[in-house]
C-alpha cells in the first residue's frame, strides 16, 4: 500500500493565510461591531418608549374580587430590625378572609418572640389589626431538618401547609414588607382566564431594596434584570417562574402537583414550586401591578458571597428549561457593554496571534458608548421603578452586570456546593433531572 502526503508549498499556505485573512477584514470587522453595538442601542431606547404601553396593559389588567379563604404561610428565620413591621403588616391585609400561619425549625428562633407577641395582641383584641383582621394567626415549630436532600425553607414551608385550612395557600417571605392591599393583588387574579390559559398560580414581580453598598452592587444587576424581563414585553408573564416574595396557589392544585415530593428531592422552594405546577399543566401568572421589595443587606463580602453563590447556583439548577430560553432571548439586546468586552478580549487573542489588525482607539471608544449608555439606561430603570439609595453608584452598574456575569459562569460550571442558615448543601441534581425522575 502506498502513502501520498502532499505538501503544501509556501505560496499555497500563504494564499490560504490571505484568504483567511479577507474573511476577517478589519474594516468590515469594525463596521460590524459598529452595527452591532447600534442595534442593541436601538433596541434598549425602543423598550423604554415601549414601557408606557406596558404599563397601560398592566393597569387595565382589573379582575373580580375574590373571597377564597387564604392560608399565608411565613418561614421564619432570625432577627431583623424590621421584623415586627413585616408581620404587623401581613397580619393586617385589605382582605377578608384569611389567616396566618407562622413557621420556624426551632421555636427558641430569636423572630419567634415576634411572632409570640403579635398572637397574643391578636387573642386580646383582633381588631388591632384592623376591620378586616385575619380569622387566625397561628405558629407552628416544624422541628429540626433532618434531611439535607431539602432545605430547612422548605421543610418549614410543608409543616405550614400541613396545617392550612385555606382554598388558596399564599407563601412570602419575613423580609418583605407587603401593603395593605398586597394580597388582594395577589389572590384576585386566580381563577381568571388570560390568553385561553386558566390561571391557577400568581407570583409577584420583586425588586431588591439594597441597604448599604453591600447590598446595592448586586442589586444594581439584578433589579434591572428584573425589569427587563418583566417590563419590556406586554404579554411576558414568565410561566416558569416564580419569585419566593410572593406566591400563591390553589391548593387543590398545590397537592394535585405533588409540590412536596418535589420539595423533599430539591435545594429550592420557589423555582421548584413553579416548575412542577408549570409541568402539571397549571398557569403562573405574574403579578406586576404590585411589586415586592424585599430588604438586602449584608454586613460582608463573605455574606454577600454566600448569598450570590446560592442564588445562582440554584436559578442554574432548578428553573425550568424554558425559562433559560426566555431570558437569554430578553437579555441578548441589553448586554452591550459586556458583549463588546468580551469580543474585545477575543479580538486581542486574535490579534495576538496575527490573525487580525485592529483600530483599537475605536474599540475603546465603542466600550466606552457602551458603558455611557449603560449607565444611562441604569438610571431610567431606577427612576421607574422608584429605587432608593442607589444614584451614587449607578456608574457602578456596569461593572456590576459584567462581575456577576462572570460569577454565574464560574459558579455554574464549577461549584456543586453552597451554604444557607448555617448549613452546607450540596447539589446533586438538575430540576429537569430531578422532573424526569418523578415520571
Amino acid at each position: 500500500i502506498r502513502v501520498q502526503q502532499n505538501i503544501y508549498s509556501e505560496e499555497t499556505y500563504n494564499n490560504l493565510y490571505s484568504t483567511a485573512s479577507g474573511m476577517l477584514d478589519p474594516i468590515s470587522l469594525e463596521e460590524f461591531l459598529i452595527f452591532f453595538v447600534s442595534l442593541g442601542i436601538i433596541i434598549g431606547i425602543s423598550q423604554f418608549l415601549y414601557h408606557p404601553f406596558i404599563k397601560r396593559h398592566i393597569d387595565d389588567q382589573v379582575f373580580k374580587k375574590k373571597e377564597y379563604f387564604v392560608s399565608l404561610i411565613i418561614p421564619v428565620k432570625g432577627l431583623s430590625p424590621t421584623l415586627e413591621q413585616h408581620f404587623r403588616a401581613m397580619c393586617a391585609q385589605n382582605y377578608p378572609n384569611y389567616e396566618v400561619i407562622f413557621v420556624s425549625e426551632e421555636e427558641n428562633d430569636p423572630g419567634i418572640t415576634v411572632v409570640k407577641n403579635l398572637i397574643s395582641e391578636f387573642e386580646a383584641d383582633p381588631f388591632n389589626f384592623g376591620a378586616l383582621h385575619p380569622k387566625n394567626i397561628e405558629y407552628v415549630c416544624a422541628g429540626t431538618l433532618q434531611d439535607l436532600r431539602m432545605i430547612a425553607k422548605s421543610h418549614n414551608l410543608i409543616n405550614g401547609v400541613e396545617v392550612a385550612k385555606g382554598e388558596v395557600l399564599l407563601f412570602t417571605d419575613s423580609d418583605v414588607f407587603h401593603p395593605p392591599h398586597w394580597m388582594r393583588h395577589m389572590i384576585d387574579p386566580l381563577g381568571e382566564t388570560i390568553r385561553g390559559n386558566k390561571i391557577s398560580v400568581t407570583t409577584a414581580i420583586f425588586f431588591i431594596d439594597p441597604e448599604g453598598f453591600l447590598g446595592i452592587f448586586p442589586s444594581l444587576s439584578t433589579n434591572a434584570a428584573a425589569y427587563l424581563a418583566s417590563f419590556t414585553r406586554k404579554n411576558q408573564d414568565l410561566p416558569t417562574y416564580a419569585s419566593g416574595a410572593a406566591m400563591a396557589t390553589f391548593t387543590s392544585a398545590f397537592h394535585d402537583a405533588d409540590v412536596i415530593s418535589a420539595w423533599k428531592r430539591s435545594l429550592n422552594d420557589d423555582l421548584v414550586l413553579a416548575s412542577t405546577l408549570y409541568d402539571k399543566g397549571y398557569n403562573i401568572f405574574s403579578v406586576r401591578s404590585l411589586p415586592t421589595r424585599p430588604t438586602e443587606k449584608f454586613d460582608t463580602w463573605r455574606g454577600m458571597n454566600q448569598k450570590m453563590v446560592r442564588w445562582m447556583l440554584t436559578v442554574h439548577h432548578y428553573t425550568h428549561p424554558r425559562f433559560h430560553k426566555e431570558i437569554l432571548s430578553h437579555g441578548i439586546f441589553n448586554l452591550q457593554f459586556q458583549a463588546i468586552v468580551n469580543l474585545s478580549i477575543i479580538l486581542a487573542m486574535l490579534q495576538g496571534f496575527g490573525v487580525l489588525e485592529l483600530d483599537w482607539t475605536l474599540i475603546a471608544k465603542l466600550i466606552g458608548v457602551c458603558y455611557v449608555y449603560n449607565v444611562i439606561s441604569r438610571f431610567i430603570i431606577a427612576r421607574i421603578i422608584k429605587e432608593k439609595n442607589v444614584y451614587p453608584y449607578l456608574w457602578l452598574s456596569p461593572i456590576s452586570q459584567y462581575f456577576w456575569g462572570l460569577y454565574f459562569i464560574i459558579a455554574a460550571f464549577f461549584l456543586k456546593r453552597f451554604t444557607w442558615g448555617g448549613r452546607l448543601y450540596k447539589l446533586d441534581k438538575k430540576f429537569g433531572k430531578l422532573r424526569k425522575n418523578s415520571e
